[in-house]
C-alpha cells in the first residue's frame, strides 16, 4: 500500500440561512463563490474550500445521518482557524468590514496571538498568528 496523500481538504458547514452565510463569507472574509445551486454553495479563499448548505437528509452513503443547523448559539462544534501573518492587522481589517469579535487579539500561554469571531450561524472563526 502506498503512502496516503490527500489532494485537498474542504470544510462543509450546515447553515441556517444560505444567502446570509454566503454574503458573510464572500463580502467580509473575501471568499470567492466557485459553484452555487439552490441548496449548496462552494466557496474558496486561497487553498481553503468551504461548502455551505442548509440541510442534508440521510443518503445511501450516510444512512441515518441528518445534517442540520445548530440551534444553540452558546454551543458550537466547529472552529474555522485562519492563520495570518498579522493578527492585529487582520482584526482591524475584518472589524472595519463588520465582523464582530468576542475580544481583541490575545496572547495565549503557548505564544502567538489569536482572536475569535462568530459567523451568522454562531460557528467560531479563529484568527491566529503563530
Amino acid at each position: 500500500m502506498s503512502d496516503l496523500s490527500f489532494q485537498q481538504a474542504a470544510t462543509m458547514l450546515v447553515v441556517r440561512d444560505l444567502t446570509e452565510s454566503v454574503t458573510f463569507y464572500r463580502d467580509r472574509l473575501q471568499f470567492e463563490v466557485v459553484e452555487q445551486s439552490q441548496w449548496i454553495v462552494l466557496l474558496r479563499q486561497g487553498t481553503m474550500l468551504l461548502y455551505l448548505f442548509s440541510t442534508s437528509p440521510p443518503t445511501p452513503d450516510k444512512p441515518d445521518v441528518n445534517l442540520e443547523p445548530m440551534s444553540l448559539p452558546e454551543r458550537t462544534c466547529v472552529i474555522l482557524v485562519f492563520q495570518v501573518a498579522d493578527c492585529w492587522a487582520t482584526y482591524r481589517l475584518l472589524s472595519s468590514r463588520g465582523v464582530v469579535f468576542l475580544t481583541e487579539p490575545h496572547v495565549p500561554p503557548w505564544g502567538g496571538q489569536r482572536c475569535f469571531a462568530r459567523d451568522p450561524n454562531d460557528y467560531l472563526i479563529e484568527i491566529e498568528q503563530p
